[in-house]
Order: C-alpha cells, then sequence, then structure tokens
C-alpha cells in the first residue's frame, strides 16, 4: 500500500484549493470532464474543511465560516456550474431525481447548498437541457 498524500502548509494547501476552483469553474475548462468530476468534488470538499480547521487552529476562528460559503444564483459562478451541468443533455434527461440532486451536489461543491439552492440548480439545468436537445 501507498502512503497518502499529505498535506500540512496552510499555503500549500490554498493553492491546491484555488487550482480546483479553477479547474471546476473555469469559463473555458482545458478538460470539460472535470467540472463534473466526483472526485475532484470530494476533494474541493475537504480541501474547505480542513481549510476551515486550520483558521481555527491558526487562531482566527472567525475565518473558519467563510471557508463554507454560498453559491449566489445571480453570479457568474452559478452561470459556469449550469453550463457545465447542462453539456449532456442526452444523459441529464434519463437521470432520476435522486441522481439528478446527487450531480448538482457535484457541481456545486465546495459551496455550502440549501435544498431550494439544489432545486433552483436542477430546475434550471433541466431547462437547459430540454432547450438543446
Amino acid at each position: 500500500m501507498i502512503d497518502g498524500l499529505q498535506i500540512t502548509d496552510y499555503y500549500e494547501l490554498l493553492a491546491l484549493h484555488s487550482a480546483l476552483m479553477v479547474a471546476r469553474f473555469s469559463r473555458n475548462p482545458i478538460k470539460p470532464e472535470l467540472p463534473g468530476s466526483p472526485y475532484l468534488a470530494d476533494i474541493a470538499n475537504r480541501i474547505v474543511q480542513t481549510l476551515a480547521e486550520m483558521e481555527v487552529e491558526r487562531g482566527h476562528p472567525e475565518r473558519a465560516e467563510r471557508w463554507y460559503a454560498k453559491i449566489d444564483p445571480t453570479e457568474e459562478l452559478w452561470q459556469i456550474a449550469i453550463r457545465n451541468a447542462s453539456t449532456k443533455p442526452d444523459i441529464w434527461g434519463k437521470l432520476s431525481i435522486k441522481e439528478k440532486i446527487e450531480r448538482a451536489k457535484t457541481f456545486l461543491s465546495p459551496f455550502t447548498i440549501t435544498n431550494n439552492i439544489l432545486d433552483a440548480f436542477i430546475a434550471e439545468v433541466d431547462e437547459n437541457t430540454i432547450n438543446r436537445e
């Protein structure tokens, strides 16, 4: 068994977080499959959790909560996530509601999301994919 990668330096983890956000929320992704990767979504969520914990350890507990940001449906990142989820309408249209919820969580990670946000995201992707078929 290979020892896992460990990043214990705050700034290295911050750099990795930034790189993942660029890869997943780029206006023109170099690799279009990255935004929908459940592996990258999970890694992004774990990085955010670790960065929040590190803020507390570094003596800045007031900064910890900022890492658990909510996505704003009026901002560009939302539109990018919608576009990314809408790229394969033939696949999205065949998903069950449970599968759509899981895919939405993947496309929206590492943001904190509510049921209302999930519903709005799914509805908008549904509308986009219907219009693309």
